[in-house]
């Protein structure tokens, strides 16, 4: 994976990726390392639907949208399982 840092204390743009090829046991461990390391990743010219957002994100571990949303709004409102 070739980078260059941002910041010298976090943040790295990820050059040569494809975001569509990422899976659990392809890219991703090398991904999840820098992002322990560095906190933000930029990941330029990549165009994919969202379902790979999804799949990505998904790779990192459950979603936590509904604690979140919870802390910002006064709405109560209840995400589907």
């Amino acid at each position: 994976m070739r980078a260059s840092p941002l910041h010298p204390l976090f943040e790295l743009i990820v050059h040569d990726i494809d975001l569509r090829e990422v899976a659990g046991d392809t890219l991703y461990p090398d991904i999840r390392q820098a992002f322990e390391t560095h906190s933000a990743l930029l990941f330029p010219k990549q165009s994919i639907p969202d379902t790979y957002h999804v799949r990505i994100a998904e790779l990192f571990g459950r979603w936590r949208i509904e604690e979140l949303w919870r802390r910002h709004t006064t709405l109560n409102f209840r995400f589907p399982n």
